[in-house]
């Protein structure tokens, strides 16, 4: 017998024969389980198709995901060729919108979730039966309010500018789609089209009409990062806990982000900026004081041992630098005779070395806190 197995989008394709393979043998899988359509795998049916060739050869980029389809289209195309005489009624013309809408989300969708291999293309042909009876719908339809004609045509649009009609299985798509493109184009007698699910006029920014996954729960050095949607921001008052110290006070934030797809969400880094010690806090406020002069050495080797020996660990400085900046003040405004001229000297020295000091840490400092 003859036996031969491949991994193919993080699936085996297996063949398995009693006689010896003299030719190519078709092997089939289930759409649904390839990578990355098993993400959504009730989305999506149909059988992937690659022949075998004898000595177990698999060719890879001949793997044929033309009998792959997107159900949640096919349900709305069957509902738009219901529709295709003219929506008579405002409950219609409402759903013609939101099948159109549908189509929209679950063609991108579609592509977007195909495997990642060079070579196979994919069959868009449901969907360009859906747009054709959404068009002839929009064209029968004779009493509907012209924002919603406008948002029609512009979904039909965009869901044709979606398909790859250079990389699908039909030769003839691009030539079909160019058609039904300009004559929802005509629907907008001039008027602008406008973006499918949101009507915004940013056609370079369309939000595809699908939510990205949202970025799961996780605990990190002791702090819990909770479940977030993409594109959220979650602060925490959690600096005590990230640093294990009670002289730090302030929010820890997190942005959870969209890959580039908006279909997937991960946690970006964790932004200590807002950590700040107590230390600076209080010498920031107390140089605010009618007499903060009579105690601007106190103050300046607190914030000196602050910057030689904490500046890595509270990352927030600009409360820093506003404290060193109303030290230089104070001392710009003290005359030589409310001190002794050394110790007047001595103060003058130690503050030029802390600015040095401060300069030349925030300058190189190269974290996403670094002053500029």
């Amino acid at each position: 017998p003859t036996i031969c197995n491949k991994i193919i989008a993080g699936v085996n394709f297996r063949l398995f024969s009693v006689r010896p393979v003299t030719g190519p043998v078709n092997v089939t899988q289930f759409c649904r389980v390839l990578h990355n359509f098993t993400s959504n795998a009730v989305d999506y049916s149909g059988s992937a198709v690659i022949a075998v060739k004898p000595g177990c050869v698999y060719i890879v980029s001949d793997l044929n995901l033309c009998g792959c389809k997107s159900d949640a289209v096919d349900v709305a195309k069957t509902e738009l060729e219901k529709l295709k005489s003219g929506a008579t009624n405002q409950t219609q013309i409402q759903n013609l919108l939101s099948l159109i809408k549908t189509v929209n989300a679950k063609t991108r969708l579609f592509g977007i979730l195909k495997p990642k291999i060079d070579g196979p293309k994919l069959s868009y042909d449901d969907t360009i039966q859906a747009i054709n009876y959404a068009l002839q719908s929009l064209t029968a339809t004779t009493s509907i309010d012209q924002s919603i004609s406008d948002n029609i045509a512009s979904c039909i649009i965009e869901t044709g500018n979606v398909i790859p009609v250079q990389d699908t299985c039909n030769s003839s798509d691009a030539t079909t789609v160019a058609g039904i493109v300009n004559a929802a184009r005509s629907k907008l007698a001039g008027r602008n089209t406008i973006c499918c699910h949101d009507r915004s006029t940013n056609l370079n920014d369309c939000p595809p009409g699908y939510d990205a996954t949202p970025c799961k729960g996780v605990q990190e050095n002791s702090v819990i990062w909770p479940s977030s949607p993409g594109g959220s921001t979650v602060r925490l008052d959690k600096c005590k806990t990230s640093f294990s110290r009670n002289s730090v006070v302030g929010n820890l934030t997190r942005t959870c982000h969209k890959d580039a797809d908006g279909l997937y969400s991960n946690w970006g880094s964790v932004n200590q900026c807002n950590c700040q010690s107590t230390f600076i806090n209080a010498i920031h406020d107390r140089l605010n004081r009618k007499f903060a002069k009579n105690y601007t050495l106190e103050y300046l080797n607190t914030l000196a041992s602050f910057l030689n020996q904490k500046w890595n660990i509270v990352p927030n400085r600009l409360d820093s630098y506003s404290a060193l900046y109303k030290i230089i003040n104070i001392e710009q405004r003290r005359k030589v005779v409310d001190a002794t001229y050394d110790a007047y000297m001595n103060l003058t020295m130690c503050l030029l070395d802390t600015t040095n000091d401060f300069i030349e840490t925030a300058q190189t400092g190269h974290d996403e806190c670094r002053l500029d």
